[in-house]
Parts: structure tokens; sequence; C-alpha cells
């Protein structure tokens, strides 16, 4: 048989050889619209017998053409070469699962400056696919804590669909985890229930400098200040502006400024007077702003020195208080009152300490116990 140019061969094979053959003697819109149907009575019309597939292309081109000459030799000329009832293995459910690596993150240009960022979640829809809606459940964590879920909805993929949306960044330098679940409430009915959650870690790198003053109020006296450079920064050179005053509001501070190095600044600190000291630190550049004042008192080279009321007031304390420079027992006052009652007058004994009974139990007879 020959076939000329504007004649189409549909070939498919299904484990057995199926082979569909249209000859349509010169007519492109059968050729072009038989093949578009044949599939779709497959994925749309649940017909998963080639035979009434075939049957119900020419069933849609005779309502759409009628009882025309085109129909007539697209309908005595169209034929299958082969078993017309092999029927295809097309799942009949939904499978929505995730391939290896599906949560598509570029690290490069994550940053903790940036209010977001954007990511993309590949979703694989192995199974049937029709026009149901189904939900995508997105939980962000910050070092293990939940931060944000995101609930977003779509139409089941015919194989994949890659959907974005974005995630919190600003100030959060760290470990961070991204779970997806697709279909959290199985709404759904799949062929597998168990591949719908996929999760996945990262770190977003800090921009900012970090020192290693160990704490805010209560440190001794400091030489030098270590300052660790940000891992994520525009500039490979910059300097390190840092401000040392006798006062929290740093009116009239001392200014140094050193070139950053390469991991950690080491930065050298002048001879202090005074007992108590503010210091803080920034990238040389109008656009940033000081890190959170950090205190230290040159008394005392210890790494942790409790010295004044500034540092004491950062402390929780109990039945203490300082003043007049130095720490003191507070006054404190209890009312402390005893009822006892014998037998027959009620079997009756309270202890109690500013108006709450420190007895489990007050009618019995015995002797009650209480300790404050």
């Amino acid at each position: 048989m020959s076939v000329s140019a504007k004649d189409s061969c549909l070939i498919m094979t299904v484990k057995l050889l199926i082979i569909l053959v249209i000859h349509h003697s010169g007519f492109v819109s059968t050729a072009v619209s038989s093949p578009k149907y044949f599939y779709e009575s497959f994925l749309t019309d649940s017909l998963f017998e080639v035979g009434n597939a075939h049957i119900n292309v020419k069933n849609r081109l005779y309502n759409i053409f009628g009882n025309s000459s085109l129909f007539k030799v697209f309908a005595l000329s169209n034929v299958i070469l082969g078993d017309p009832a092999v029927r295809l293995k097309i799942p009949h459910f939904p499978n929505l699962t995730f391939d290896d690596n599906p949560i598509l993150i570029d690290n490069a240009e994550f940053n903790d400056l940036e209010d977001s960022s954007e990511i993309s979640i590949v979703v694989t829809n192995l199974g049937r696919a029709d026009q149901q809606q189904f939900t995508i459940k997105i939980e962000h964590f910050f070092e293990d804590d939940l931060i944000n879920t995101r609930l977003l909805s779509r139409i089941l993929p015919g194989y994949k669909d890659t959907i974005s949306t974005w995630i919190e960044t600003k100030s959060l330098a760290g470990e961070h985890k991204l779970s997806v679940t697709l279909d959290p409430e199985n709404q759904i009915s799949e062929l597998d229930e168990t591949d719908n959650i996929f999760s996945n870690t990262f770190t977003i790198y800090s921009s900012e400098l970090k020192d290693l003053i160990p704490y805010t109020t209560t440190n001794g006296s400091l030489h030098q200040l270590n300052i660790l450079n940000p891992i994520s920064y525009s500039n490979t050179e910059f300097n390190i502006l840092t401000q040392i005053s006798d006062n929290i509001n740093f009116s009239d501070p001392q200014l140094i400024t050193d070139l950053a190095e390469n991991l950690v600044t080491k930065i050298e600190l002048p001879n202090l007077s005074g007992k108590r000291n503010w210091i803080r630190y920034k990238i040389d550049v109008p656009e940033t702003e000081f890190s959170i004042p950090k205190s230290f008192s040159t008394m005392k080279s210890d790494n942790f020195f409790l010295s004044d009321e500034y540092a004491f007031s950062s402390q929780l304390l109990s039945g203490l208080e300082y003043s007049e420079s130095s720490l003191k027992l507070s006054i404190d006052s209890l009312d402390i009152s005893v009822l006892s009652a014998g037998w027959y007058a009620g079997a009756t004994c309270v202890i109690a300490k500013n108006g709450i009974n420190l007895l489990d139990n007050s009618f019995f007879a015995g002797m009650g116990i209480g300790s404050f």
C-alpha cells in the first residue's frame, strides 16, 4: 500500500503491538483531529480498549462533519491493524508523589538581607489525571521551630508540575527545613498514599558580622574584639567600624576602623578608663546598621563578672536586691495563719502562707505540718 505525504500512520506499542493506520486520501482535517480524539478517549473518557477508542473517534467525527463525503472516506478507509480488544493499563486513580530532589533551591541566591526568597517544588503524578484539585501543604522550619505554614491549591498534573512559592529569610541565617505534603487531608483517592511527604534541609548563610563576646552585660574586661566575618557579602574587601562608649547612648564614642580579614577580624581595643563601657560595630558602609550593643567591665579580666547595678539588673534575683553599690537581702513580709479545731469542733487544720493553705487536706485527725 502506498502512502502519500498527507497520509499519517500512528503506531502505539503497549506490550502487544497495536498499529492504528489512518489512510485519508488527502483529507488533512481528519488526519489532524482523529489522533487527538483517539488519545483523549483513554485519558478523559475512560475507554481503555483500543477498539472502543477507535469507534469513539468515528462517532465524534461524525458529529462534527455529519454524513459528508469527508467523513465517509475517513470511516471507510480508517482501520486498526491488530487486536481491538487489547486493553491499556491506565491507572484508575491518581498517584501524587515526588522525584528524588523535588525542592529546587539555589543556595547562592539565599541571604538573610532579603525579606524572602523563591523556591520551586516539582510535583509528580504517576496515575490518572483529571480535573480534580488537590492541596499542597508547605511547612517552613527554622532551627526546628515552625515559622510558617502555607496551603496551595492546584489541578492534578498530567505528569509533572512545577510550583513556585516564597519563604521568609530576613535575619534568619542558619539551618532551615521545608516539609511538603501533597493532599494532606487525603481528599484524593490515590494508588499509593504513603509517598506524599518530602522534606529537605538547607542553610542560609549570614551576611552580618558576629562577635565572640559571650554575654550582653556581664562580661569582664576586653582587650581584643574578635568578629566573625559574613560568609555571604557582596564585596570581598570591606572595613569594620567599631564604637566604644562609657554610656549606652554612645554619645561621643571612640572610633576604630579595621580592614576585615579572611575569617576572623581581630580588633585591638585601647586601654579604657571607667568601670563600664559599651561596644558595637558594623560594616563601614552607609546602608548597614550597628550591632546590638554589648557591655563589659574594666574592673576585672574574668569572662563573667557581676560588678554593678547594670550587671545585676539583667539577673533574676529572689530575696535579693542591689542597692548602694552592694548586694543585700531584700526586706520581705509573710502573712502566716494557723487554724486548728478538735475532733468534735470540726476536725480542721489549716496552715496558710499569704492566704494559701499549704496542706493538701484540712479535714483529718492528727497533726498538720507545713514548711516554707
